[in-house]
């Protein structure tokens, strides 16, 4: 049976308000962007983008954890290009 395509969601905009970096397992930093609070993972050698940054980024919903409720996620951060 053909799978069916996931329809990609669509790029968001915000500014980076803050950046808190775990500890634990799952390897991710809360990144909060417009007041929200995101589950993101990201290199620190590679992003180009830091607080106060206006970017574009892919906001969805996850688990973190087997069994947990899914949260807000967000991943492919790229600073806002200013043309």
């Amino acid at each position: 049976m053909p799978r069916t395509p996931t329809p990609t969601p669509a790029l968001s905009r915000g500014r980076v308000d803050d950046i808190q970096f775990t500890s634990g397992g799952a390897g991710n930093q809360w990144t909060y962007i417009d007041g929200q609070r995101y589950a993101t993972w990201w290199d620190v050698r590679t992003k180009d983008w830091k607080r106060g940054d206006s970017v574009t980024f892919r906001p969805y919903m996850r688990a973190l954890w087997h069994g947990m409720e899914p949260i807000p996620c967000a991943d492919s951060i790229r600073k806002e290009s200013r043309t």
